[in-house]
């Protein structure tokens, strides 16, 4: 495994790429390999849910999720030496 840092895996209960049990299959084989990461079944989207990714009107679908992952990967390190209070 190569990823090294928290990921998000975000699948839409009509994809027809990635069905929701395959996905969750690979999600899950990923963990037990020591992979860190959050499984998100988004709900059905448009006609195929695999463009949720990349068409604009999924963007309020999967950011919901996305922005509080990214806060967490953000910790507060106090001022920076030599820098004005």
């Amino acid at each position: 495994m190569n990823a090294r840092g928290p990921t998000l895996w975000l699948y839409s209960q009509n994809d027809h790429y990635f069905p929701p049990s395959l996905a969750r299959s690979m999600f899950d084989a990923f963990v037990e390999s020591a992979g860190l990461g959050r499984f998100v079944a988004l709900p059905v989207f448009e006609h195929e849910g695999h463009g949720v990714g990349w068409k604009p009107e999924g963007v309020a679908v999967w950011a919901p999720f996305l922005g509080p992952m990214l806060d967490s990967l953000v910790k507060p390190h106090g001022p920076v030496a030599g820098s004005p209070p």
